[in-house]
């Protein structure tokens, strides 16, 4: 009961800033253990640190440190924490106590606890959430700090994703990789913010970031984004976006004018091969269609020497052969092995595509004789009707 009441009393005091009271209880052996966060709840005192420091010099466990710590952080007490330290708080407290300082936006506080040493890990936790709580003035002072400079790219990344303008501002200014620019990028227009993409834009970014970015704009339906695009990408970037995108994606891009007729003849040859190469795969088999049906150059040749009717023949794509033929695709054209579509049907065994290149290949070939003989006759017709002019 009297250990009840030493404790309580001393809780009492040092709430009341009663220094020689506090002093008194404390050498008695009143339990100071589990008290030091209650102790700080009252900041109007004017002697809690000379009290604070008696009840440390009596010495108490690292929990009860540990958990003032956490206290002071969160109720912005810069003076204790400063004294809390000196007496060597685990790290894990203090690791704690700095999301605590940055959840509350207590800078000052963050920087003691910072220039303590904290686990890289806990750096960039508490990274993400200055950037969470949009607490700039936080951000610029963990970003200046050596192992924070290492993690301003990935707080790039997420103050993009929570579309954290003035935040995304003040990181590029401090010096970010164009890797971590672009990835911001894909997440910024995924998310809709075109005030952070347009001010992405401006930066470096690599062709295969932005056309992630303009695919996720598009996946988004975001046309206030796609616009930002419209008109203002490379022919790298508009390969990329054909090559990745789905065919919801591919037609919403038409549709938009993001791409056009143009750009597929220029740079969809290659999504051709890739389409037809990986048929089997979702949405691959319509997208070589919707290729197919629009101004795409089916004669194109790869490094190989093949045609699109090359890799459609040797890979067993009948009804992509069937289209091709219909394009007006040349069956007599010649590999880097000499070889047509034909020969590389036959060697597969594919017997209904060798009959379709064969038919089409005898079509053609009456057909020029067909045309040769009506040359022929008209032109035999036009000898008579001129010397018949001429008698």
């Amino acid at each position: 009961m009297f250990n009840w009441i030493k404790k309580n009393f001393l809780r009492w005091a040092a709430h009341k800033g009663h220094i020689k009271t506090a002093r008194l209880l404390i050498k008695l052996g009143a339990d100071i253990d589990n008290i030091l966060s209650t102790d700080l709840q009252a900041d109007d005192y004017s002697n809690r640190i000379e009290i604070l420091k008696s009840i440390l010099n009596k010495g108490v466990g690292a929990k009860s440190k540990g958990k003032a710590l956490l206290f002071a952080a969160a109720n912005g007490h810069e003076d204790i924490i400063q004294l809390l330290l000196n007496k060597r708080v685990d790290a894990k407290y203090v690791e704690e106590a700095l999301k605590s300082a940055i959840y509350f936006g207590h800078k000052e506080i963050a920087e003691l606890l910072l220039e303590k040493g904290v686990d890289i890990k806990y750096i960039e936790e508490a990274l993400a959430d200055a950037d969470a709580f949009n607490r700039e003035g936080i951000i610029q002072l963990i970003s200046d700090t050596e192992v924070g400079k290492s993690y301003i790219g990935r707080i790039l990344v997420s103050a993009a994703s929570l579309g954290h303008k003035e935040a995304v501002e003040l990181l590029l200014n401090r010096g970010v990789d164009a890797g971590h620019i672009g990835k911001a990028l894909r997440n910024a227009a995924y998310g809709g913010y075109k005030d952070i993409v347009e001010r992405l834009l401006k930066e470096e970014v690599s062709a295969s970031n932005k056309g992630k970015a303009l695919c996720n704009a598009a996946i988004s339906n975001n046309k206030e984004i796609l616009g930002l695009f419209k008109g203002n990408i490379d022919s790298d970037t508009k390969e990329e976006v054909l090559y990745r995108s789905s065919m919801e994606v591919l037609e919403l891009l038409f549709k938009e004018g993001v791409i056009n007729e143009e750009d597929i003849k220029n740079y969809g040859a290659k999504l051709l091969f890739l389409a037809v190469y990986d048929y089997n795969i979702e949405n691959n088999g319509y997208k070589a269609v919707w290729l197919l049906k629009r101004k795409v150059d089916v004669n194109f040749k790869d490094n190989d020497g093949e045609t699109v009717l090359h890799c459609a023949a040797r890979t067993g794509r009948q009804k992509i052969v069937e289209l091709l033929l219909e394009k007006g695709a040349d069956v007599n054209a010649r590999d880097n092995d000499g070889k047509t579509a034909l020969d590389l049907a036959k060697d597969k065994g594919y017997t209904e595509i060798v009959e379709l290149l064969s038919n089409h290949k005898i079509g053609t070939k009456n057909s020029d004789k067909l045309s040769t003989s009506r040359l022929g006759e008209a032109s035999v017709e036009s000898v008579d009707q001129s010397q018949h002019a001429m008698n």
